[in-house]
């Protein structure tokens, strides 16, 4: 797995939605520019897990995969409904209150770290899993707060 400053090589977006607890919606893919990350399918209900999940935004350039780098590893990121790519060169999501996320920025927000299996219908491929084949998972309807790389 190669981390890099999130230009990517081939033209396929995955943005896969997902239907977690208390939510509606199935999961659904779109293709575009090489970057490949995961949203929830609904906002669901408000609740959700008190993990904080945190680290620095990296996309592969080999597989075009979103990460967290979390200090133990890149995790793949399950992002809060309505988050959505803004821009692929660089790479740029836009976060569902209009804040957008580059590559370098620091997130935070709740939610929990989970076996990607947990998560069958979103596909996640293998070559965008750790060695531990973990995802990081933010609350449906999470606000998540944002610090800008220096």
């Amino acid at each position: 797995m190669r981390l890099g400053t999130g230009t990517a090589g081939s033209s396929l977006l995955v943005v896969v939605l997902v239907a977690c607890a208390g939510g509606v919606g199935g999961p659904g893919e779109a293709g575009q520019d090489g970057v490949r990350f995961w949203v929830h399918g609904s906002a669901g209900s408000g609740g959700g897990e008190d993990a904080l999940i945190e680290g620095e935004v990296a996309v592969d350039d080999d597989t075009g995969c979103v990460y967290l780098d979390a200090g133990g590893g890149p995790y793949p990121v399950i992002w809060p409904h309505g988050t959505d790519l803004a821009r692929a060169d660089p790479l740029q999501l836009r976060l569902r209150d209009g804040t957008t996320v580059a590559v370098g920025d620091h997130v935070q927000g709740g939610g929990g770290y989970h076996k990607a299996e947990d998560y069958p219908d979103l596909g996640i491929p293998g070559s965008c899993l750790n060695e531990y084949g973990e995802v990081a998972r933010f609350n449906q309807g999470e606000t998540l707060m944002v610090r800008r790389r220096p």
